[in-house]
């Protein structure tokens, strides 16, 4: 009998383990945010998300592993990176209220347990304590990059509304423009405060090498709901809510006006599972999967190529590159 191989640690099993102290500390740090907080109900919610809840922590991973690849010293980059994930979990909180969502990393959201009015409001929570934590990481720098951040994410968050409500199919440069703000935004953010708490000279290459690993970020997200079971929500969903992405962007660039024509009708009126298995056969057809694989290969070799601009050779440096791998064939 062949002795089946031990299984390999993936690139986030290998950047976790390499950061173990950061995250403990990042960890408890974000939880200490709540540990005075009077109102039980606040720190329900927290704990839904911090802990039950709890995702891979990508932003701060980057953040933690852009500070020690440049070889800084301090605990400034714990307290930025706290800042950047209760951006991102406050964003999620009021993003789901928004879009009225049910499910996030296959649990109840917290609009659905407590209500939208709660959720709002502990968003609200999430971004003052955020803000906090910037404040104390002293660097003023990081706080003006960060504050610019969570700005520009509401706008692509409002100009993804106004997308849906006129119905209109947009195109490639507003589908970018839109994830460009709402999601590359707070990655590129974090690469960069990163470098300016270092006072590297690296500040821009790392903010446009997180900006790209954001971007390949939004790309997969959306072709997941297409061609993907296992991302913990409704297969479809984005589609079934009428949001225009870039797999639907490039089939629609590729059908016949025919073939067109069907796809923009769909989108006049409430859409069902019919309508997405239509969509599906037709994406099948113009093979969007490959091309969509094509482009994320070629923002993932922009973004290592940026890495290897920078000379350092570190084990941080080599786990920055593994997880450009790790998120493009993800």
């Amino acid at each position: 009998m062949r002795m089946q191989e031990l299984k390999q640690p993936s690139s986030i099993e290998k950047t976790q383990n390499f950061l173990a102290d950061d995250i403990k500390a990042l960890e408890n740090l974000m939880l200490s945010c709540f540990a005075g907080v009077s109102e039980d109900l606040i720190q329900d919610i927290a704990s839904h998300l911090l802990i039950k809840g709890k995702g891979k922590m990508i932003r701060p991973l980057l953040c933690m592993l852009t500070s020690k690849m440049l070889g800084y010293k301090g605990d400034a980059h714990i307290k930025l990176s706290a800042s950047i994930e209760l951006i991102h979990l406050a964003t999620l909180l009021h993003d789901d209220v928004i879009d009225e969502s049910d499910m996030r990393r296959s649990l109840p959201t917290a609009n659905v347990i407590w209500g939208n009015k709660a959720s709002i409001l502990s968003g609200d929570f999430f971004f003052s304590k955020a803000f906090k934590l910037m404040v104390s990481a002293g660097s003023l720098a990081s706080l003006d990059v960060l504050a610019d951040t969570a700005s520009k994410m509401v706008e692509g968050e409002v100009k993804q509304m106004l997308n849906l409500q006129n119905k209109t199919f947009i195109s490639q440069e507003d589908y970018f423009q839109v994830i460009e703000y709402k999601t590359a935004k707070l990655f590129s953010a974090a690469c960069k405060v990163a470098a300016l708490i270092s006072q590297e000279e690296y500040v821009d290459t790392l903010a446009e090498f997180g900006h790209l690993y954001g971007v390949i970020y939004q790309i997969q997200d959306d072709t997941a709901d297409y061609f993907s079971n296992s991302t913990g929500k409704l297969r479809g969903k984005d589609f079934l809510e009428g949001k225009i992405t870039l797999p639907l962007i490039m089939l629609q660039n590729k059908v016949n006006q025919t073939e067109r024509e069907v796809i923009e009708k769909i989108f006049e009126n409430e859409r069902s599972q019919q309508d997405l298995d239509k969509v599906l056969s037709l994406m099948k057809k113009y093979e969007i999967l490959n091309a969509l694989e094509i482009k994320v290969g070629k923002l993932a070799n922009q973004a290592k190529n940026l890495l290897n601009n920078i000379a350092r050779s570190t084990q941080a440096k080599n786990l920055l590159t593994d997880l450009v791998n790790w998120l493009a064939h993800h």
